[in-house]
């Protein structure tokens, strides 16, 4: 989450490098931000919940090219890529939702005071 809080305190996107590996009915995704491929949030995810992804192609014998789409009260991630024999990786994007950002700002304000939210949007846009 900590690569998370940034892009959302600011309404940005974040991009980076996703690693996927097929469990059963689910993906269990590794998102990497921070340019030495170590992973920033790992999550799992049921295939049934993506968009644009069939279990036939992540378990393809040879390397096919993916698009698919996960939404989640956040924001939706985007994954552009290649999966073969149930490994995957590539390009991810995330665009947060504006409306749990504002949430967000509302529940920091509440539990640490405006003065602290300024302060880690202050150091997070530097």
């Amino acid at each position: 989450m900590s690569g998370l809080l940034p892009a959302l305190l600011f309404f940005t996107a974040i991009t980076g490098m996703w690693q996927a590996e097929r469990r059963g009915e689910e993906l269990e995704l590794r998102l990497l931000q921070d340019g030495e491929g170590r992973a920033v949030q790992e999550f799992t995810v049921p295939i049934a919940m993506l968009s644009g992804i069939e279990g036939r192609q992540i378990d393809s014998g040879r390397p096919a090219p993916v698009s698919f789409h996960f939404r989640s009260e956040a924001g939706t991630f985007g994954f552009h890529g290649s999966f073969a024999r149930s490994s995957g990786a590539g390009l991810y994007s995330f665009s947060p939702r504006p409306a749990f950002v504002q949430d967000l700002l509302v529940f920091l304000r509440a539990m640490l005071g405006w003065g602290q939210v300024f302060d880690i949007r202050f150091r997070y846009r530097r």
